[in-house]
């Protein structure tokens, strides 16, 4: 696909990687192009710049499976502002796909462990969805909200 083309850059790091492609090239998306980030000190930011310069119309956001108190997201929150203001993006700063913040790396249920995969999948993935992560499952209805 022609760079003009691409509607968001995934960046990612680590395990990750190998889902998005795979959930990507099953949905047969072609408008998503994924970036692997592994070096993240010292932060690669001419590397970036050199690479995002190509996606003029695109969205940029990080995934990641941590919680989004952990992991690289804080981490690379402000190096990646300095690139997008460089490029002079209208987009301030990248959207987050992952899991909410968290007490524990993990939730401690593998059903609970699906739908949060499933739902950042989703969207780091669907361009026409809003780009900020939806990490839970949704809430059941209280008595009082079906009345």
């Amino acid at each position: 696909v022609a760079d003009d083309k691409i509607k968001r850059v995934v960046l990612c790091s680590g395990k990750v990687y190998f889902d998005l492609f795979e959930e990507r090239a099953q949905r047969g998306i072609k408008d998503v192009y994924l970036l692997r980030v592994e070096q993240l000190y010292p932060f690669p930011h001419s590397a970036l710049v050199e690479e995002l310069k190509r996606f003029k119309n695109a969205e940029i956001m990080w995934c990641q499976e941590e919680p989004k108190n952990m992991g690289a997201w804080s981490f690379i929150l402000e190096p990646m502002m300095a690139v997008m203001e460089e490029l002079k993006l209208k987009q301030a700063k990248p959207f987050y796909a992952g899991r909410a913040a968290a007490a524990a790396p993990a939730t401690g249920s593998a059903n609970k462990h699906k739908v949060e995969l499933a739902a950042f999948m989703d969207a780091a993935l669907t361009v026409q969805a809003p780009p900020r992560a939806r990490t839970k499952a949704p809430a059941k209805a209280s008595a009082k909200a079906k009345k």
